[in-house]
């Protein structure tokens, strides 16, 4: 009976560090997603552009971990409120 207790006392503790009531805030959270998303849309575009227009690949490649690192640390921000974002899959595209 109390090994049962104890699955369930840490099942609610993992609940409640991923999928907080209410989600976390972080100070200055709406101008961090705001400037993350433009700075990770703006070096996408430039690592598309480079593509498109044939710049060499090797200048490419610091564009390339911006892109990843802009859109890493976006994700992070919003992981940081609740990890009920990744079911919620916000941010897709569907075409």
């Amino acid at each position: 009976m109390a090994a049962d207790r104890n699955k369930h006392a840490v099942a609610m503790n993992w609940r409640q560090i991923l999928l907080p009531e209410p989600e976390r805030e972080l100070p200055a959270e709406r101008a961090m997603r705001i400037g993350l998303r433009t700075a990770h849309i703006a070096v996408t575009g430039i690592l598309l552009g480079g593509h498109v227009f044939g710049v060499d690949a090797a200048r490419l490649v610091p564009w390339l971990w911006a892109t990843l690192l802009t859109g890493g640390a976006f994700v992070a921000v919003e992981l940081y409120g609740t990890c009920a974002w990744l079911a919620e899959v916000r941010g897709l595209l569907w075409c």
